[in-house]
């Protein structure tokens, strides 16, 4: 077995845990945005194929630790760095430091510039000559994360990870490169519909700010159990690519049986989606917004996601909303923030407008409001039942849940 980190968007490590539990996997601890586990080559794989909220999966290399620079330095010039690359190929170094590691080494851009000095060098030590960096596009990227030791707080612990995921999970495919103003990650959509109580075989859903239709994309492929990356590995199977940097590292070109296990993995995943998309049928997923842009932009998502003849689109105000079939529903908004679109009094008349709708229109319905502005969240005057922290897009929003009597 191996060993393994796997992000997450911050306020979603609950909802890893359980999906890893699902998985059989074993998960060494929790982390903040994420977990360490370890498990099969092969799992993990199918982990980062199948996770609705995972942002990345990386390997774990190695794991010591240091006081300086220089110590840094040494211990990766001697780690055999040819077993994971060739010099033919490409890399680049990423890093994050916790809060102890930033004070103690101030420079932080030193210690990735020793790390990259640390390859190079053994490189050229063994072939007299080097690999090149790539910055934008590379053939693999190694992680580095520093923390401070529990054991010696005079010393760092250093994990070097590699990236297997290449861009990150979150990229579905559906959305073209921009979107909206300010989307959604696919993974936090999904985290959203997974952390609200909707009944998925039993109550439309109504997304009534709808942007891009990313969370009513995500809903529907949670509830035909269709895999998140099912773009992907239709792509994959008929061109023989994928966007995964797994695929040209030597972890898995030199060992047939992953490779093997992979293909009758993703053949198996297909044959899922297949049947998914074949069950898909109307009258659950109901998509509102006043932008005719948004609107487009959401029947290209919707188009691209192969499920658009399921999910309903309509230009109407959220503040004039009546639920679609008459009946009790689960709501879902990202409503704007005011840290990035429109003016704070106009949005606080928006806000308020919507809470009264809600309260007036969708009694015995349920709302889930993701929202960042604390000020714009009283506007609506309706009591919380949660509010769950997450983050989105580096802003703290909280998921707060409505109960509308």
């Amino acid at each position: 077995m191996d060993q393994f980190f796997i992000s997450s968007p911050l306020g979603t490590e609950e909802l890893l845990l359980s999906e890893l539990e699902q998985a059989g996997v074993s998960v060494r601890n929790k982390a903040n945005g994420g977990a360490y586990c370890k498990t099969r080559p092969l799992l993990a794989l199918e982990l980062l194929l199948t996770s609705r909220v995972a942002s990345r999966i990386y390997r774990e290399l190695s794991k010591f630790s240091i006081s300086n620079e220089q110590e840094l330095l040494l211990k990766s010039t001697n780690w055999p760095w040819e077993s994971l690359f060739t010099l033919d190929q490409t890399f680049k170094v990423e890093s994050s430091f916790d809060r102890e590691a930033k004070r103690r080494f101030r420079n932080t851009l030193l210690l990735s510039q020793k790390l990259k000095d640390g390859i190079v060098d053994h490189f050229r030590g063994k072939y007299g000559s080097r690999p090149n960096v790539d910055t934008k596009q590379p053939d693999i990227t190694i992680f580095m994360r520093i923390e401070q030791s529990t054991h010696n707080e005079r010393r760092f612990t250093v994990r070097i990870l590699q990236d297997l995921s290449g861009s990150p999970l979150s990229n579905r495919g559906y959305r073209r490169a921009i979107v909206h103003q300010a989307p959604l990650r696919e993974n936090l959509a999904a985290a959203i519909i997974m952390l609200s109580n909707w009944k998925k075989d039993q109550e439309p859903l109504v997304d009534s700010m709808c942007g891009s239709a990313t969370m009513l994309i995500e809903a529907a492929l949670i509830k035909y159990n269709i895999p998140p990356s099912y773009l992907m590995i239709q792509e994959f199977l008929e061109e023989n690519k994928g966007p995964w940097s797994f695929l040209n590292h030597l972890w898995f070109t030199q060992d047939s049986a992953l490779k093997t296990g992979f293909d009758l993995l993703v053949k198996r995943l297909n044959q899922q989606t297949i049947r998914g998309l074949a069950s898909a049928k109307p009258g659950t997923f109901f998509g509102y917004d006043n932008s005719v842009p948004s609107l487009k932009i959401a029947r290209d998502a919707t188009n691209r996601a192969k499920i658009s003849h399921i999910i309903a689109l309509k230009k109407e105000c959220a503040t004039k909303l009546h639920p679609p079939s008459g009946k009790p529903c689960t709501i879902v908004c990202n409503p704007p923030y005011g840290e990035r679109l429109g003016r704070d009094d106009e949005l606080a008349h928006l806000y308020h407008q919507y809470g009264e709708n809600l309260k007036q229109s969708f009694r015995g319905s349920t709302a889930y409001i993701l929202i960042s502005n604390s000020q714009l969240r009283k506007k609506i005057s309706l009591q919380t039942k949660r509010r769950i922290p997450l983050l989105n897009g580096g802003l703290e929003c909280r998921l707060c849940e409505y109960l509308l009597f």
